[in-house]
């Protein structure tokens, strides 16, 4: 089962690259309490991966 859990930037620790969009929100899905990846989606619809 994969679990879908949300975040804010500042949990992931992301508002080096958006210092502006607090409101955004991040995306990280854990697989057998793995972090497979992280997507973060601002507010221009911008996704940035980390694996």
């Amino acid at each position: 089962m994969a679990e879908i859990i949300f975040y804010t930037l500042m949990e992931l620790e992301i508002t080096r690259i958006y210092p502006s969009d607090k409101q955004a929100v991040g995306l990280m899905v854990r697989i057998n309490d793995t972090r497979v990846g992280t997507m973060t989606m601002a507010n221009k619809s911008s996704i940035i991966r980390r694996p």
